[in-house]
């Protein structure tokens, strides 16, 4: 994983392939003192942008809120 690090640095792809492979929670903590102590297991899914959810069509009886990523 650290030369993997050094292949994708500035490329922006660090968030997603530290998510998909479960390791972005125990990185942020080892790797890094500002986000650490903020870093909770829900920022493993980014949250579903409120203009998708209004824009989607809902089963009766359902809200957007039930679709929406646990944590946001």
């Amino acid at each position: 994983m650290d030369e993997r690090t050094r292949e994708l640095t500035g490329e922006g792809f660090r968030w997603p392939d530290l998510a998909i492979r479960g390791m972005l929670v125990a990185r942020v903590q080892a790797d890094n003192p500002d986000g650490a102590p903020k870093i909770k297991p829900t920022h493993v899914l980014r949250p579903i942008p409120q203009s998708q959810l209004d824009n989607t069509v809902l089963p009766t009886g359902t809200s957007a809120s039930q679709f929406q990523n646990p944590g946001y």
